[in-house]
């Protein structure tokens, strides 16, 4: 399959697709607040964002990885809004597939951030904190 060019999602008709994580019964609960157009976005890789998101220096410890379905809490935007902007900004960069965040600090974001990731079709997902223990460490391990 040939790479796909910036601004471009790379789908193949076996990848996983964000709809098809949103049907897994583990994510019954899962809110999708943007993105809507995304939901045929195909996951590549899945990443956790949470350490402090700084665009000058993204090349020395993010990966850029297409097709990311990305974990976050985005705690360091809890009271700032353009850091969200930013990180959103990052995401649609990088091609990412969606932004999954866990809702232990936020439970909604800026009105400009829904448009804005409905604009570049990335899915924002919102996921209860306890269903994220769930999906890390589930009963099968005890």
């Amino acid at each position: 399959m040939a790479a796909a060019r910036k601004g471009e999602r790379m789908n193949n008709r076996n990848d996983i697709t964000i709809s098809d994580v949103l049907n897994l019964p583990i994510m019954a609960n899962a809110k999708l607040v943007a993105g809507k157009g995304g939901l045929g976005n195909s996951i590549q890789y899945v990443n956790v964002l949470d350490n402090l998101f700084n665009d000058t220096n993204t090349s020395e410890f993010l990966p850029k990885y297409g097709n990311s379905f990305y974990l976050t809490s985005l705690y360091y935007g809890t009271k700032n809004p353009e850091y969200i902007m930013q990180v959103l900004e990052h995401f649609v960069d990088v091609n990412a597939a969606a932004v999954c965040i866990i809702d232990e600090y936020l439970s909604k974001l800026p009105d400009k951030a829904y448009a804005y990731a409905d604009r570049h079709d990335l899915p924002i997902i919102f996921i209860d904190k306890e269903r994220l223990m769930q999906l890390l460490f589930p009963a099968s391990w005890n």
